[in-house]
Order: structure tokens, then C-alpha cells, then sequence
């Protein structure tokens, strides 16, 4: 924010930074090959006939959500909002933890203050 010309005041700011994190659960249903029939044999008639369904295999992964939110202090009203959602599990140290929230909030950020 300080490159957009805000200073940091600890005493009496304008603005107020506020943010919230949520994770859930995702997933999807991936479907097989369904009603694939096949017959076997020699001769006249048919020796075999068999039919194979594909099952359903659940893909489920884990999301999280960076929320911030911007209010101005005077009036206690919200004046800006974003969001960010990214797939957990490929976050597996907490240095790629920290640099997925890091891009982020600077991506966030780049939208700020609104009308840039």
C-alpha cells in the first residue's frame, strides 16, 4: 500500500486491513465407460455375452480462501473487497504456504484502491 501512497499509522488510520481464511472441501464425480457389450465364441449363436459399466471414482481435493477486506474508519463501512481461492494440497512446506499467500495478496492488492 506504500506504493500507492498510504502510510502506516498506528495511532489514527483511515483504513483498516482485515482478512479472513476459510478452506474446503471440493470434489467431482469422474465417470467410467458405461453399456460397452461384447460377445465371445464360435460357431452360430452366441457363446458369451457380457456388459461392462464403468464405476464413478471421486476426485477430492482441499481449497483455500484468502478474503481481505478494506473499511474506512471513519465511517466503519467496507470500501473494498477481494478474494483469492488456490488448491492446499499442492502446498506441501510451509515456505510454498507462505509465497501462495504473499502472490496473493500482492495480486489482490494490485487492484487497489479501486479505479486504479
Amino acid at each position: 500500500m506504500t506504493a500507492r501512497g498510504f502510510t502506516e499509522s498506528a495511532s489514527e488510520p483511515a483504513l483498516l486491513v482485515s482478512y479472513q481464511v476459510t478452506t474446503d472441501r471440493s470434489s467431482e464425480a469422474v465417470s467410467g465407460s458405461t453399456g460397452d457389450w461384447g460377445r465371445s465364441g464360435w460357431g452360430r449363436g452366441w457363446d458369451g455375452v457380457g456388459m461392462s459399466t464403468g464405476g464413478n471414482a471421486p476426485n477430492v481435493w482441499s481449497e483455500g480462501t484468502l478474503i481481505l477486506g478494506i473499511f474506512d474508519t471513519s465511517t466503519k463501512d467496507l470500501v473494498w473487497t477481494g478474494s483469492a481461492t488456490t488448491e492446499l494440497s499442492a502446498l506441501r512446506t510451509r515456505e510454498d504456504r507462505e509465497e501462495a499467500i504473499d502472490s496473493a495478496v500482492r495480486k489482490l492488492m494490485s487492484d487497489f484502491p479501486p479505479g486504479n
